[in-house]
C-alpha cells in the first residue's frame, strides 16, 4: 500500500472515530506529538505500516466502548418516566437490501428496541442492524411489536399524520 492510500485511511479511520478534531485524539491515544500525526495525515511524512493496523484496532476498541456504554445506559432508562422499550421508527431507518441483498423482496419493519434496531421480516426472521440473523431481546414478542407500532401510528395521526 502506498502512502497516498495510507492518508485516505488515517483520516477516514481518524475521523470516524473522533470527528474533525481527531489528530490530538490520535496523537494521544499513541503517545506521540500530535505533529507527526498532522503531518501523517497531511502526506508530508511517510506513515509507518503499523499505524493503520493500529487506528483499526483502537477504532474496534472505540466501537466496543460505545456500545458497552450505550447498553448499560438503556438499562439504567428502564422504567423511566416516558422510556419506551420499543420504539417504531418510521424515519431514518435503514433499507434491508442494503445490509441483505438476499431478502430485497421481502416485506419488513424496523424496530428500535431498547435503543438497538432490529429488523423483522415477513418470513419471520429477525435481522439485527449488521445483518446477522438474530433472535428478539427476551420479553418482546408480535404482540409487543404490533401494540408500539400501532400506538406511534395513533400519535402520529393525532398530530396530523406527519413525522416529527
Amino acid at each position: 500500500m502506498d502512502n497516498d492510500e495510507k492518508v485516505e485511511l488515517i483520516n477516514q479511520l481518524g475521523t470516524l472515530m473522533y470527528g474533525t478534531h481527531w489528530k490530538s485524539e490520535i496523537a494521544q491515544k499513541f503517545m506521540i506529538n500530535d505533529r507527526s500525526v498532522r503531518q501523517w495525515a497531511n502526506g508530508e511524512r511517510t506513515i509507518p505500516d503499523g499505524v493503520i493496523r493500529a487506528m483499526l484496532s483502537l477504532c474496534h476498541s472505540e466501537a466496543h466502548r460505545i456500545i458497552t456504554q450505550s447498553t448499560e445506559i438503556a438499562k439504567y432508562l428502564k422504567g423511566a418516566p416516558g422510556y419506551e422499550r420499543i420504539m417504531w421508527p418510521a424515519t431514518r431507518v435503514p433499507n434491508l437490501s442494503d445490509i441483505r441483498y438476499d431478502l430485497k423482496n421481502f416485506k419488513f419493519e424496523w424496530y428500535d428496541i431498547d435503543g438497538k434496531r432490529f429488523c423483522v421480516v415477513e418470513n419471520g426472521m429477525v435481522i439485527d442492524i449488521y445483518g446477522n440473523e438474530t433472535e428478539l431481546p427476551y420479553g418482546i414478542t408480535d404482540e409487543s411489536l404490533k401494540a408500539a407500532r400501532d400506538a406511534d401510528y395513533e400519535y402520529r395521526m393525532k398530530k396530523g399524520g406527519g413525522v416529527d
